[in-house]
């Protein structure tokens, strides 16, 4: 069975790094299974994923007999800002079995204040987060990094 990322349009991905990690035993990363799905657009113009869209969609995966492995979310897409629906994305793919990953890279440092805290509402439950220091701090060098739920989950990755 296929194995597929499904991700919105605005979403900046290290895809490779988050397939090992999702099902390290799979396989997927080094038999270059075309595992990458993108939604349209349907959050009015802003790249994200609209209410219940990515639940629609695995639905429409797996009728595909493809098999859902992983949900990349925004957390404030770089080129756009766009938020997804966190905590429904998180109630989902927790119920699911399907690895919830949040690209916070841009965005996600907004929950260090009471705004971004109610935006971002759900990050908490992703099973990882990439984050960037750099953008919303103003690093003169790149200081990305992943934040993942379990720490054995990158042990079995490598």
């Amino acid at each position: 069975m296929k194995l597929v990322l499904l991700a919105a349009l605005a979403a900046l991905l290290a895809l490779p790094a988050l397939a090992r990690a999702a099902l390290p035993e799979s396989g997927a990363v080094q038999s270059g299974v075309d595992f990458i799905r993108t939604t349209q657009q349907d959050d009015g113009g802003f790249g994200g994923f609209g209410p219940g869209q990515s639940m629609d969609a695995i639905y429409a995966i797996r009728a595909a007999g493809l098999n859902p492995i992983a949900v990349c979310a925004n957390a404030g897409a770089a080129s756009t800002g766009a938020i997804d629906p966190l905590k429904a994305m998180a109630d989902y793919c927790e119920a699911e079995g399907i690895w919830l990953h949040v690209d916070g890279a841009y965005g996600g440092f907004a929950v260090i204040c009471d705004e971004g805290k109610q935006a971002l509402r759900g990050i908490e439950r992703a099973d990882s987060i990439g984050l960037d220091a750099h953008k919303w701090f103003f690093q003169p060098y790149q200081a990305g990094c992943l934040l993942v739920k379990d720490v054995s989950t990158l042990e079995k990755a490598f």
